[in-house]
């Protein structure tokens, strides 16, 4: 829950956090697993609503789906390929890592998303 609270907040603000707290703090019983639900369902929505597809270089989670939003993980090669305008990296810790990586999506102009701790765009 903490997880999904701080990604919620990160990338759409607090709006939406209190939004779904509110819409159920009314309900008494087993109050805490519906919050829980509440917020993982509003992150897939969320994420699903913004994001087209996803990309991993593990070969394991390629031609998968990701639980939830079902979007499709794909090799790192289709970034070339599809030419986004952004590509948003959650993984913070490797944020150095996939920006070296991916350095190409500048040739087209495509810009990096980094959302933790504060949303950021980078050329």
């Amino acid at each position: 829950m903490i997880r999904h609270q701080w990604a919620m907040e990160r990338l759409c603000g607090p709006t939406l956090y209190f939004g779904v707290w509110f819409k159920i703090n009314g309900q008494s019983s087993a109050l805490g697993n519906r919050f829980k639900r509440a917020m993982n369902d509003a992150f897939d929505d969320f994420v699903g609503g913004i994001l087209h597809r996803t990309v991993d270089k593990s070969p394991h989670k390629q031609g998968h789906f990701l639980p939830g939003t079902h979007l499709p993980v794909y090799a790192p090669s289709h970034v070339r390929e599809t030419r986004p305008d952004y590509l948003l990296i959650l993984p913070w810790n490797l944020q150095d890592e996939i920006m070296r990586e991916m350095a190409f999506i500048r040739e087209w102009g495509g810009r990096f998303v980094v959302p933790i701790p504060e949303l950021t765009i980078l050329n």
